[in-house]
């Protein structure tokens, strides 16, 4: 669901409300204190209603322009339901971690088209733990679309990390003053500070050729 596990206390507040909307923080899930806020809504439904959307669920769907998952008995039947247009339109914080649709090449991948109109192959092949399975696709493609690598870390920087593996497998993008665009699996997209933690992870620096001197 997502690549994220709803949280205990929230599907036992489901159980009492029928409806929760989520925010996030640093990617995790949070109680939204406003609706304007939230990224995704939940639904308590009957195991056999799980797959199916009503007519009026679904116009909330692309009213709130939100994912809606829907939760049956146990969190862990479930199911996702994505608004109209939401992949091309979303925004590149709050995304839902769906790997090879919104991942940390995807945002990456987004961030540079939205910005520079610079393009990065919309789907390089990837299977869920590439990285388990021998490859290093950012280090083998890096070159193919003008990175290099540097030693110092400037905005616009991608920063390629080592999470939980001995291979490079996550990238970030550097904002300037501290912080990271990032999507890390089973969370939601964010901004969040360059901390000591994810700098002791950082395996490469990859600086793209035409943003040498871009602000």
């Amino acid at each position: 669901m997502l690549g994220h596990n709803v949280p205990d206390e929230f599907f036992k507040d489901l159980e009492k409300e029928n409806k929760l909307f989520l925010s996030q923080k640093e990617g995790k899930l949070i109680l939204a204190d406003n609706t304007n806020k939230a990224v995704v809504l939940l639904l308590k439904k009957t195991n056999a209603d799980v797959n199916v959307l009503t007519f009026e669920e679904r116009e909330l769907l692309n009213f709130i322009k939100i994912p809606i998952i829907t939760i049956g008995s146990s969190k862990h039947i479930s199911e996702i339901f994505i608004p109209n247009r939401y992949f091309e339109n979303a925004e590149l914080e709050n995304r839902p971690f769906l790997h090879g649709l919104f991942d940390c090449y995807t945002l990456i991948r987004d961030y540079y088209k939205r910005n520079f109109d610079l393009y990065l192959p919309t789907n390089i092949q990837r299977n869920w733990e590439w990285w388990a399975q021998g490859e290093n696709l950012y280090v083998d493609n890096a070159k193919d679309y003008s990175f290099e690598e540097v030693s110092d870390i400037q905005k616009h920087d991608v920063l390629i990390m080592k999470i939980g593996s001995s291979m490079p497998n996550h990238g970030a993008v550097y904002l300037g003053e501290g912080k990271i665009l990032h999507h890390l699996a089973g969370r939601f997209s964010t901004t969040q500070d360059l901390t000591l933690s994810y700098k002791q992870k950082i395996a490469v620096i990859y600086r793209n050729k035409i943003l040498k001197n871009v602000d």
